[in-house]
């Protein structure tokens, strides 16, 4: 079932570039200022925007939570007109993403009903840097709560992929002196995509006892 979470999530995202895309005709930049322009304060802006609404400043009154600070931003990305077929197409591609909203909806409920025999192993998990409950849930889901299936910390490791978040060093791919791509191999995709999500949380955090020697690693390889 996070599986397929994961999917819908995949799809909801794509649908929400292509929101971007005709924003970007019209020369809006609301991903410019938004994280998610099909969250909670995007989303509200969104409708008015396909109400007619047109004033920049306006719009930007929609911004809840820490959007709100950003105000002055908001009011320029959103300034400037949207055509009537413009506003249609982004009300078009907005259907999909409620579909998929909806669906998210009744899997996280359906996750919860198969949580609580693992609500410990869950609590721990999210004690890591980077691990929410969606994660952590996709986690079990992978992984499973016996570490006797595992002989050692490296088999264990050996399930993200070779160039994972690991006990061994990602692989080393040089070619007349230069570093080639040391891509993630092997191991099983779906936790891959969980620990890159959770590295990439990691990576734009601060004061975590994980993020310090990512930014090293990074530089390293930067270099």
């Amino acid at each position: 079932m996070p599986r397929y979470r994961k999917q819908l999530v995949y799809e909801r995202t794509h649908y929400a570039n292509r929101v971007q895309k005709v924003l970007d005709s019209a020369n809006i930049k609301l991903g410019a200022v938004a994280a998610a322009i099909a969250g909670v304060s995007g989303r509200a802006m969104l409708d008015a925007r396909i109400a007619g609404e047109q004033d920049g400043a306006q719009l930007a009154e929609y911004a809840r939570g820490r959007l709100r600070q950003r105000i002055a931003d908001l009011r320029e990305a959103l300034a400037g007109p949207v055509s009537p077929h413009q506003r249609f197409l982004v009300r078009q591609i907005l259907k999909p993403i409620d579909g998929v909203d909806q669906e998210l909806l009744e899997i996280e409920q359906q996750i919860a009903v198969y949580l609580p025999p693992y609500e410990e192993a869950s609590r721990l998990l999210q004690t890591i840097a980077g691990i929410g409950a969606s994660a952590a849930a996709a986690l079990l889901s992978e992984i499973g709560v016996d570490r006797s299936r595992f002989p050692s910390a490296k088999h264990l490791a050996w399930l993200g992929g070779r160039g994972s978040v690991q006990a061994t060093p990602p692989g080393n791919n040089q070619s007349g002196g230069k570093r080639l791509s040391a891509g993630t191999t092997g191991g099983n995709r779906w936790l891959r995509a969980i620990l890159g999500e959770v590295v990439w949380v990691i990576s734009r955090s601060k004061g975590t006892y994980l993020a310090a020697p990512f930014q090293r690693l990074m530089r390293r390889f930067s270099a």
